[in-house]
């Protein structure tokens, strides 16, 4: 896809990974916030409660493997320890 053709929030959000300057960062990201609400809610309803489910579920999975993590790096400690 070329670059003109790319919504605006996804072309904020790579210029974003490259931005140092927390000002401008934080300028971006509430300039993708609101591009991404106003998407949101030209959105049917079925298809909003859709994406909040998703997007649930996926929080839910990261914090699994995040607990999972942890786990395990406390068991090497404490293997390390003993």
């Amino acid at each position: 896809m070329e670059d003109q053709f790319k919504e605006r929030w996804y072309q904020l959000c790579v210029l974003a990974t490259a931005e140092n300057d927390p000002a401008k960062l934080f300028a971006m990201m509430t300039e993708i916030n609101r591009l991404l609400t106003e998407k949101e809610q030209s959105l049917p309803q079925e298809s909003r409660d859709e994406m909040r489910r998703m997007w649930r579920d996926i929080a839910r999975e990261i914090d699994r493997e995040r607990g999972a993590k942890k786990t395990e790096l406390g068991l090497r400690r404490a293997a390390s320890a003993a």
